[in-house]
């Protein structure tokens, strides 16, 4: 997938303070982030110091706040990092946060509809112990995954006792194997 950038508009929770920049999508960062110099003449305050991975591997420590966030038609408020001069990027938070998703191919931001659980969801499992669910139905597949899946992760549909099986490579590995799981199951609760 290539770089895009897109108009932002970004603003101040607490005033009418805004304005509109462009920013690079990078769904490879958690937060999104613009020049210190910008969230400053919004008037937006640091409110906290956080710590990041940047890709040289190395960790840094940044002031964080909370900003208006409009695209294509969605709000929201979502965290921001104070950054160097010149950094204006769109990161995975505020782009989950908008409801968007990246399209690669017309490289483009699309929305992308909530995923809420069915009522009857919540009340089957609002008093149930999650984990206990998720640990139950394993315990029922757990020769099948020790004998043919050893060293794999699975993840597990509480709800319908479906689940899918994947190689562990990265942090992100369980998100991917969610999303495969998700495709057959959308309204999967999963553990």
């Amino acid at each position: 997938m290539g770089t895009f950038s897109v108009g932002l508009w970004v603003g101040n929770i607490f005033t009418d303070a805004n304005t509109t920049v462009s920013a690079l999508v990078d769904t490879g960062a958690t937060n999104s982030m613009l020049p210190a110099s910008l969230l400053n003449e919004l008037g937006i305050e640091p409110v906290e110091v956080r710590t990041a991975r940047i890709a040289d591997g190395r960790r840094v420590e940044f002031h964080t706040a909370w900003a208006r966030f409009s695209k294509g038609g969605r709000n929201a408020v979502s965290r921001v990092a104070f950054g160097p001069e010149g950094e204006y990027l769109l990161g995975a938070t505020t782009l989950g946060d908008l409801g968007m998703v990246v399209d690669p191919v017309d490289q483009r931001l699309i929305v992308q509809d909530d995923l809420l659980m069915s009522g009857e969801t919540i009340m089957e499992f609002a008093n149930k112990d999650v984990v206990a669910a998720g640990r139950k139905i394993y315990e029922g597949i757990r020769e099948e995954m020790e004998a043919n899946h050893w060293g794999k992760l699975v993840v597990i549909d509480i709800h319908s006792g479906d689940y899918e099986v994947g190689e562990f490579v990265s942090r992100r590995s369980d998100f991917e194997i969610t999303k495969r799981l998700r495709r057959r199951r959308p309204d999967a609760y999963t553990w």
